[in-house]
């Protein structure tokens, strides 16, 4: 057993070799990848949200005014409602 051990530790020196450099980039590389996969992903789910938001809105009124005129009661009790574009 003591013969193993030295022949796997006859290099001494602690020179950082090719296959350490390559390691360590490939796991920087792994890291930096999911970091910007994991971003992309958290502002693609609030656009998500910022549209299923805006469209359930809008869906709500639409439900509203068919309620409306299938159930004929005038006047409808419908608010227009005006969207700032710029938020």
């Amino acid at each position: 057993m003591l013969f193993v051990y030295n022949k796997f530790m006859i290099k001494k020196n602690n020179v950082i070799t090719k296959r350490d450099w390559a390691i360590l980039v490939l796991f920087l590389a792994i890291i930096g990848t999911n970091l910007v996969w994991y971003y992309q992903y958290r502002q693609q789910d609030k656009l998500n949200n910022a549209y299923w938001t805006n469209f359930s809105a809008h869906q709500i009124e639409i439900n509203k005014l068919q309620a409306c005129l299938n159930e004929n009661t005038r006047p409808c009790e419908i608010t227009p409602t005006v969207q700032d574009i710029n938020n």
